[in-house]
């Protein structure tokens, strides 16, 4: 994943030892390791009394946890530190082994974080003082760099830096001058002499033409075969025209009634035994059909049928969609008894872990948390009479978390269940919604 930095990220642990950091809650006025983003790295430092450590570590949001990968810099030598016990800061920072900077001269270190690999053709993409601050020419063959002091631009190449001139425009473009036998330039104008045809010219210094008919754009005169005129308008040609005659001048269209260019022949044309598409064509785009007869079939593309004694609507935008069972099986109905001979099953969404959770109850009907803190479980969103499920509720590796509720849940006796406080330790919560503003819930707890 990606390399995430942020202001003002600081939460404390008391995890010992050399391995991953559990995180304990943000330190007042600063942000959580959540906005650095699950399974994303950032530049972390870790402190406390005369034990610290600055390194990459990579952002777990579930356990909110943090995974020292790289160590940059540490009391320990550089290496892990088996970190005592207490509590320690943990927080993001800039690591002095992974800054760029600029020092007196605008020259900017260190100079491998800018120029790259040597004898890669690097270009150096900022300027520097004067030439005699480049680096060496023969290390970085290839590169470009920008001298302040005479404002030219300068490669690198046999262990020198060449300055390119700069004469008539930029990057040496001349003024004017004589060329010969260029290719490939799309050049039309300001050229004297003969200008080749693939070069976009005629190949002539000029031309007379005669008796010309087709293929010319312009005026071409009547003496030439012409009509004296930049362009005709004929009115109801129906005979001797070839090529497309549009439908205004009394046409069609297109050139032939298999082409591929639309053409309307009548608002509500009546069709006699048409066939749609060809051998291959799998689907007829926005056709009405009309019904056919009682007991009559309609057949489709693949061989398979619909009768018109049963009625399929479907209605909505272009990408409606009814997918349909790839054996034969019974469609259940939402008005009428079922009776299922198979299992049925929906998934279990995970609940953001935060001060507050909301379960949305449009999502899913089965929900799990984890809680790092001591957590409000409020009044959910888009409840719907009658719907049930259940939400299972873990303990993190500190347990001891509690969990209030929003008004609309209704507990036996009217009194709000206690959590088991053992680490990791999973309750369930059963609920029924009876109306919008009242969840009727049962509490078990402490599963193994």
């Amino acid at each position: 994943m990606a390399l995430v930095v942020k202001d003002r990220v600081q939460e404390t642990t008391t995890t010992t030892g050399t391995g991953t950091v559990t995180l304990a809650g943000a330190v007042t006025g600063f942000q959580s390791f959540s906005v650095i983003g699950d399974a994303n790295t950032t530049y972390y430092a870790i402190a406390g009394g005369s034990e610290f450590e600055v390194g990459i570590g990579t952002y777990t949001s579930l356990g909110t946890t943090l995974s020292r990968t790289i160590v940059l810099e540490s009391s320990n030598a550089g290496a892990l530190v088996n970190f005592s016990a207490g509590t320690k800061s943990v927080f993001c920072t800039y690591p002095a082994e992974k800054a760029i900077y600029a020092d007196a001269s605008d020259v900017v270190n260190p100079p491998g974080a800018i120029l790259g690999a040597p004898n890669t053709g690097s270009v150096i993409p900022f300027y520097f003082a004067n030439q005699a601050a480049f680096p060496s020419a023969s290390t970085y063959h290839g590169a470009l760099a920008h001298s302040h002091a005479d404002g030219a631009m300068y490669f690198a190449h046999g262990g020198s830096w060449i300055r390119i001139t700069n004469d008539g425009g930029p990057l040496g473009t001349p003024s004017s001058g004589t060329a010969t036998n260029l290719t490939g330039l799309p050049l039309s104008t300001g050229v004297t002499g003969t200008l080749p045809i693939a070069n976009g010219g005629t190949g002539t210094t000029s031309t007379t033409y005669a008796n010309l008919t087709s293929n010319v754009t312009g005026t071409l005169p009547i003496a030439n075969g012409g009509t004296g005129t930049t362009s005709t308008t004929f009115t109801n040609l129906t005979t001797n025209v070839t090529g497309t005659l549009p439908v205004a001048n009394g046409g069609t269209g297109v050139t032939s009634s298999t082409g591929t260019v639309a053409v309307v022949l009548s608002n509500t044309p009546t069709l006699v035994t048409p066939v749609l598409g060809v051998a291959t064509a799998t689907s007829v785009n926005k056709v009405a059909l009309t019904a056919p007869a009682t007991s009559a079939t309609l057949t489709i593309a693949d061989g398979k049928t619909l009768t018109a004694s049963n009625s399929l609507t479907l209605s909505g935008t272009d990408a409606t969609t009814m997918t349909f069972p790839a054996t034969s099986a019974t469609v259940a109905g939402l008005g009428i008894v079922q009776t299922f001979t198979a299992a049925q099953r929906g998934t279990i969404t995970v609940l953001t872990d935060g001060a507050t959770i909301t379960p949305d109850f449009a999502v899913t009907n089965n929900y799990s948390v984890t809680l790092a803190g001591n957590r409000t479980l409020a009044n959910p969103t888009n409840t719907t009479a009658g719907q049930s499920g259940s939400i299972f509720v873990s303990q993190d590796a500190t347990g001891s978390r509690t969990l209030a509720y929003g008004t609309n849940w209704d507990f036996a006796g009217g009194t709000a269940p206690t959590l088991s406080t053992a680490a990791s330790a999973i309750d369930r919560i059963d609920y029924v919604v009876r109306t919008a503003t009242s969840i009727h819930a049962v509490f078990t707890a402490n599963y193994s």
